[in-house]
């Protein structure tokens, strides 16, 4: 009687582990993985964003590494969590796949001690946004949106908010760069020092006064005014924008003017 005997080859034989063994025939326990998401307030690591978030709790910071994740992500009904790249928007990309929202922000507990930190955002589809926020108020920094064209939906939406703050952020070749519907035309929503290029829509702030939207204690300049004139108000008023008188006297002004288009023009 022959008898064909296969040596057990003991190893990790997972073939999406550090580790695997294409020899091995019997798992050992061994397998290591690859775990670049670290909630550092509890000293433990993930493979993927969305179980560190299912897993956080108020005050936990998760440190992404950088790399390209292909997530579609659900926020937790859990506030004050700081989500961060240890890179930053250019190295540390969340891609939507082309399948849905890339993240889902719904819930009214979130306020602005919830942080978003230091991401690339690509890849949502037409009908979907790159961050949709729904009754909740996080606070967004240094994101870069880059969709695919300019009817590529919306890179940030928000409905029912009052205090979100987006804030140095990059949107390009999307149909709006930012899209608010806010909850009462009293809210303190910051927008501050983003760039928005190649959209067919920069910001669009539903049923809001253009200087409810910049500031409470805003300042303004009459559309004839020198741009020199308009640099010194803001220099006196360490501000950056200034509502812009329509000549009509309409209530909600002609328009804004910032800072930083007249250091482009070269005025200042």
């Amino acid at each position: 009687i022959l008898v064909n005997l296969v040596p057990c080859i003991f190893g990790c034989t997972d073939s999406t582990a550090l580790n695997y063994n294409a020899l091995a025939n019997s798992d050992d326990g061994s397998c290591t993985y690859y775990t670049p998401v670290h909630n550092i307030s509890q000293s433990i690591d993930y493979r993927a964003i969305q179980p560190a978030l299912d897993a956080a709790v108020a005050g936990d910071t998760i440190v992404v590494d950088p790399d390209t994740y292909y997530e579609n992500l659900l926020w937790p009904a859990v506030n004050d969590i700081t989500l961060m790249s240890s890179g930053d928007s250019s190295n540390t990309i969340i891609d939507g796949s082309g399948l849905s929202d890339v993240i889902i922000i719904s819930s009214n507990v979130i306020d602005t001690t919830t942080k978003i930190i230091g991401f690339g955002f690509t890849n949502w589809p037409n009908s979907a946004t790159g961050i949709k926020l729904n009754q909740s108020n996080p606070h967004l920094s240094n994101l870069s949106f880059i969709g695919s064209s300019q009817s590529n939906g919306i890179c940030i939406q928000g409905t029912s908010v009052s205090s979100v703050i987006i804030e140095h952020c990059y949107f390009s070749t999307a149909s709006s760069g930012i899209k608010l519907y806010p909850s009462s035309s009293y809210g303190s929503s910051l927008i501050s020092m983003n760039k928005i290029t190649d959209c067919s829509n920069g910001i669009n702030i539903d049923d809001t006064k253009i200087k409810e939207v910049m500031t409470s204690n805003f300042k303004s300049i009459e559309s004839n005014a020198l741009a020199i004139d308009a640099a010194a108000i803001m220099e006196s008023n360490k501000i950056l924008s200034l509502v812009v008188n329509s000549p009509h006297k309409s209530p909600d002004g002609a328009g804004v003017i910032t800072m930083h288009q007249l250091l482009e023009a070269g005025i200042i």
